[in-house]
C-alpha cells in the first residue's frame, strides 16, 4: 500500500488496472485491489489466504508419492497432470495448515488425501493391532517366506473378487517426524514403496521381492496381507492397464492415529491462525511527494534470479523440470504481483522493489509461463520427464 502526500487538488478515487484509490482525509491511498479468487494480491483475502496455507501441504505431499500417483487417476483429462487430479480432490478439504516459511522448507505432514479414485472396488484398509492391513487376502495361514510370486497371485485371484494377472498393488508407507532444515524445525515426510504384480507363472521367492524382503509385509493367520512396519500412514492402490487404459480403485491415506502430535498440531486453529497470517498483507510504503502511483503499463523488472541463475533478460524458450519448485526473485520499480499460467505459485512476498516466489513447474511437455504484473518474464515449455 502506497500513500500519496502533498498532492494539491488530487481527486484521485476508484480503480485502476490493479489498483485501488481513495481517500483518508487529506490522503490519497493507493493498494493493490483484492482478489479473493485468483492468484493476484499478496494474501488479498481470507479466502486466498487459506488456499495458500493449505496448498503447501498439497504441494510437498505429493512431491513425496509421485511415482505412485502416476498410476492413481482412472478418469483424468488429458490435459491434466497428476498433481491437478490430486489438488482437485483434497484442496478444498486439506486438514494440514503451513506457513509460508514452512512451505519453502518444503515441510510436508501425512493425512488423510484422497490418493486414488476409479471403477475397480476399493480395497478395505484399517490399522489393526498387528500393522496396516491392505484390503488383500490369500488363503489362511499362507506361508509366503516359502511361497512363489506364483503361488501368491494365484492366492490373491482366488481369494480377491475382480484380480487376474498382471494387476498391481502398490502399497506406500508413510512416515513423518520433526526434522531441522535451515535453522527451522519442520515436518517431514518420507515413504517407502512396496509394488507386486502379479504373475500366476513365477517362480521368484515371495522372499526376495522388495518390502516383503525388508520384512515390511506379512500375512497373519486369517490370510490378511499387513503392513507390519511402523509408520504414520499407509495406503494401497490396485490398478491395471489393458491396452493403454488405465483401470485403478478409489483409496485414501489411513492415520494409523488420528491423534498423532504432529498431524494434530498442523490441523488446529491456532496454526491455521500462524500459517494465513504468513501470507497476509505487508505494511504501508508512503511514497514521496509528487510520485504517482504504479500501474501495470509502469513495472520495470531489472533483473531475476530463476532456478539457481541470474538474468537481465527475459526468457521466452525456459525448458524448466516438470513438477519442481522453482525459486524466483526479481528486482525492479514498482513491481507488481507475481502469477502463473500452467505453473503454480506456491508461495510468494517481497516488497515494492523486489518480488520473491517458489513457482511448481507443470508435468513434462507442458506450456507455462510467469508475470511479474502484467509482464511475462518467463515461459516455455517443461522438459521430458
Amino acid at each position: 500500500m502506497g500513500i500519496l502526500k502533498n498532492l494539491v487538488n488530487a481527486k484521485v478515487s476508484g480503480n485502476v488496472g490493479s489498483m485501488n484509490f481513495r481517500k483518508r482525509g487529506s490522503q490519497t491511498v493507493v493498494a493493490e485491489r483484492s482478489y479473493s479468487n485468483s492468484s493476484k494480491g499478496e494474501g488479498a483475502s481470507l479466502l486466498q489466504r487459506q488456499h495458500r496455507s493449505r496448498l503447501a501441504n498439497i504441494v510437498n505431499f505429493f512431491r513425496i508419492i509421485s511415482a505412485i500417483e502416476a498410476r492413481a487417476w482412472q478418469t483424468k483429462p488429458e490435459n491434466n497432470s497428476d498433481f491437478n487430479m490430486f489438488s482437485k480432490y483434497n484442496l478444498a478439504a486439506s486438514p494440514v495448515f503451513l506457513t509460508k516459511q514452512e512451505a519453502q522448507a518444503r515441510a510436508s505432514v501425512v493425512a488423510p488425501y484422497e490418493v486414488s479414485r476409479g471403477g475397480l472396488p476399493s480395497l478395505v484398509q484399517s490399522f489393526e493391532e498387528d500393522g496396516f492391513n491392505t484390503g488383500v487376502n490369500v488363503a489362511a495361514s499362507f506361508a509366503i517366506a516359502t511361497k512363489t510370486l506364483g503361488e501368491l497371485s494365484t492366492n490373491i485371484i482366488a481369494n480377491n473378487d475382480g484380480w487376474r494377472n498382471g494387476d498391481k498393488l502398490s502399497i506406500a508407507i508413510l512416515t513423518h517426524a520433526m526434522k531441522e532444515v535451515a535453522g527451522l524445525s519442520v515436518p517431514q515426510t518420507n515413504v517407502a514403496y512396496v509394488e507386486i504384480t502379479l504373475d500366476s507363472s513365477s517362480v521368484l521367492l515371495c522372499k526376495d521381492i522388495p518390502g516383503i524382503a525388508n520384512g515390511d509385509l506379512a500375512f497373519n493367520s486369517a490370510g490378511d496381507l499387513l503392513v507390519g512396519a511402523t509408520c504414520t500412514g499407509a495406503f494401497a492402490i490396485h490398478s491395471r492397464k489393458i491396452n493403454g487404459v488405465l483401470e485403478t480403485s478409489s483409496q485414501s491415506v489411513v492415520l494409523a492415529d488420528t491423534a498423532d502430535a504432529i498431524y494434530t498440531k498442523y490441523t488446529d486453529a491456532s496454526q491455521m491462525e500462524a500459517a494465513m497470517a504468513s501470507y497476509g498483507f505487508q505494511g504501508e510504503v508512503l511514497l514521496t511527494p509528487g510520485e504517482v502511483a504504479p500501474t501495470p503499463a509502469e513495472q520495470v523488472v531489472d533483473n531475476f534470479a530463476w532456478n539457481g541463475a541470474s538474468y537481465t533478460e527475459h526468457r521466452t524458450s525456459d525448458a524448466a523440470n516438470p513438477n519442481m519448485q522453482i525459486s524466483l526473485a526479481v528486482t525492479g520499480k514498482f513491481l507488481g504481483q507475481i502469477s502463473a499460467t500452467g505453473a503454480v505459485v506456491v508461495s510468494a512476498g517481497g516488497s515494492a522493489t523486489m518480488r520473491t516466489a517458489v513457482i511448481l513447474t507443470p508435468a513434462a511437455n507442458t506450456a507455462y509461463a510467469v508475470k511479474v504484473g502484467e509482464e511475462t518474464i518467463i515461459s516455455g515449455t517443461t522438459a521430458n520427464a
